[in-house]
């Protein structure tokens, strides 16, 4: 690690050895001039943006990931789930349990179809990932398959489709065959041990553990190369596990390191909000050798270097027109918070046809509907948007944060109000205590500066 002016860091070429250092030398030297000339050895100005219609529409002309809420029925009354009582608007979801309807799922499909074959004619071979979510999505497989079927009659040589699910596991002993039949890719919800799934509960209040855990090992003895390159594990971090006892039982039973999320902060029922705050108090993190190893390679806290060098490390340029911008280079613009475009990772379909950018969001968020005769319309996508940039621009200007900040501006409380409050603000204490933690973890783990960084590179 080199220094940091403004706010740009220059790190050591991560191969270099002690004899290289003259010509090293001469290399920074280079690297320093051509800095100064382009003014970005400055500490450069932060300026927020408004969203443009035409970015929504292009966005929504690249989905590459569709993702379908099958069903609102679920095995597992889990303490934490989104869609249940601790999080607010649930009370009819609870009630009723639906399914998703198969007329909507494919009508969501052959409105995106004409956009895929569009793109199919610049002769680019494109792959749409098809994900499921519930609920538990296994118990509405009829829809499944017929969204799979749906698939495979529109497939072309420029146009395939790729699946994936998330499931809480107690019925993979019945469709295991299924989800290797069609590659799912699978993402198994497993907290850790018996102790750490005590949230993970049955209608009768029985933890589903031991039933998750035969589940998953008898799909790794019976089809190993399946279990190896398709199955992950997720964990939901709360106050009866953590980070180091997860990665360690997944690793111990499965070598595989479980992907890690916090709690879904948006829209706690205020009566809930005690027992938020209490099982939101995750434990200590102190890692062994060989969960520090798994941890770097899918654990938490990398998006958070990953944002860091991203933002900081003066050469991240997302495509090849900021890189060749004649903009004034010491100025910075960029969305409030760090909110990602609309639709620029997936699109999400709810039961009742609301669409959505992503699965984490409170239900008053929607974006459009299936059934609306635009079924999304960018103008006034863009006004929303604006609108919450607009409420939460001052705060964001007095973060310390703002010029890298990852949070979502739908987690943020009271965004629709005018003065909504952002519990990610930093001072400038906090933000050099941060910003030296991730330093040190690079410094620590060099194998981990590599690989963000090829990922940077390769985004």
């Amino acid at each position: 690690m080199n220094y940091i002016i403004g706010k740009h860091i220059f790190l050591q070429h991560p191969y270099m050895q002690h004899r290289d250092v003259e010509i090293n030398n001469e290399y920074y030297i280079r690297k320093k001039n051509f800095l100064e000339k382009t003014n970005l050895l400055s500490s450069k100005k932060i300026s927020f943006k408004s969203l443009d219609e035409k970015e929504i529409e292009r966005s929504m002309y690249n989905i590459e990931q569709v993702v379908f809420e099958v069903t609102e029925k679920c095995n597992l009354n889990c303490v934490y789930c989104t869609f249940g009582a601790m999080y607010s608007g649930n009370e009819e979801r609870i009630k009723e349990k639906r399914n998703l309807r198969k007329e909507d799922a494919i009508k969501l499909l052959e409105y995106l179809y004409t956009t895929w074959k569009e793109r199919e004619q610049t002769g680019v071979p494109r792959k749409i990932m098809i994900g499921f979510y519930g609920g538990e999505p296994l118990m509405n497989l009829p829809l499944i398959k017929a969204i799979v079927q749906w698939t495979k009659e529109h497939t072309t040589s420029q146009l395939t489709f790729g699946f994936m699910m998330t499931t809480n596991g107690l019925l993979l002993h019945k469709y295991i065959t299924f989800l290797v039949k069609h590659d799912f890719i699978t993402y198994v919800s497993l907290d850790g041990d018996k102790e750490n799934m005590a949230y993970r509960i049955d209608h009768k209040g029985k933890n589903c553990y031991k039933r998750v855990f035969n589940n998953v090992t008898s799909i790794k003895k019976e089809y190993p190369e399946f279990f190896e390159q398709k199955l992950n594990f997720l964990t939901v971090l709360h106050n009866k596990n953590s980070v180091e006892q997860a990665t360690h039982f997944c690793m111990t039973h499965f070598n595989k390191a479980p992907l890690c999320s916090s709690l879904n902060s948006s829209g706690i029922n205020p009566q809930k909000k005690a027992l938020f705050s209490e099982m939101s108090e995750i434990g200590s993190i102190k890692l062994s050798k060989k969960s520090t190893k798994a941890m770097m390679k899918n654990g938490i806290g990398v998006t958070e270097n990953i944002h860091f060098l991203r933002f900081f490390s003066g050469f991240f340029f997302p495509n090849y027109n900021e890189l060749l911008s004649k903009e004034n280079m010491s100025e910075f613009r960029k969305f409030p918070t760090g909110v990602c475009l609309p639709f620029s990772r997936k699109i999400y379909m709810t039961l009742n046809g609301n669409l959505y950018p992503c699965e984490r969001l409170d239900t008053c968020f929607a974006l459009g509907n299936v059934h609306d005769s635009k079924v999304l319309d960018a103008e006034q996508i863009a006004s929303q948007y604006n609108q919450y940039f607009k409420n939460i621009s001052p705060a964001c200007t007095a973060c310390e944060r703002n010029f890298s900040c990852n949070k979502c501006l739908f987690h943020i409380d009271d965004i629709q109000e005018k003065k909504p409050h952002c519990n990610n603000r930093m001072n400038n204490e906090k933000f050099c205590e941060t910003t030296n933690i991730i330093i040190n973890t690079c410094k620590k783990h060099p194998e981990l500066y590599r690989r963000i960084m090829k990922r940077l590179i390769f985004a």
